[in-house]
């Protein structure tokens, strides 16, 4: 087994980092598009859902200044995503069903989209206790809301 540097690791969170921070300013670009807003709006939004997690992760571990704060990429990266969902509109049952939160919770409940299955219930992937007529968060886990 090959060990991995320091250096090598650090580069691999703060990517896996600002990926997260790219997903969040999206949807909060895509909650600005739902309420109609202008691309200050969007900018702000984007921040916010961005970094938010981030900064409240950074002070509560009390290590030093956020690093949201500290590295121009996260803000960067934050108004990337909010433009990003300016210029694309991202909506539709289309996106929904690819959407990084749909896929999330299909892997959370381990019902990838390659492992898709019929159950007796009918619905593709789901145990038979889930159905359409579950509430959203039972039917959202099971991909089929």
């Amino acid at each position: 087994m090959v060990a991995a540097s320091p250096a090598a690791l650090s580069e691999l969170f703060r990517t896996v980092d600002l990926f997260g921070v790219f997903a969040n300013a999206v949807l909060g670009g895509i909650i600005a598009r739902t309420l109609r807003l202008d691309p200050i709006g969007f900018a702000i939004l984007a921040l916010l859902s961005g970094l938010g997690g981030g900064l409240i992760r950074d002070t509560l571990l009390q290590h030093g200044t956020p690093i949201a704060l500290t590295d121009y990429g996260y803000v960067l990266t934050a108004l990337g995503g909010g433009a990003v969902a300016f210029l694309l509109r991202i909506e539709g049952r289309t996106w929904a069903a690819r959407s990084p939160s749909s896929m999330l919770w299909r892997w959370a409940a381990g019902r990838a989209p390659a492992r898709r299955r019929r159950s007796r219930s009918g619905s593709a992937g789901c145990p038979p206790s889930c159905s359409a007529r579950s509430p959203p968060w039972a039917a959202a886990s099971c991909g089929t809301w």
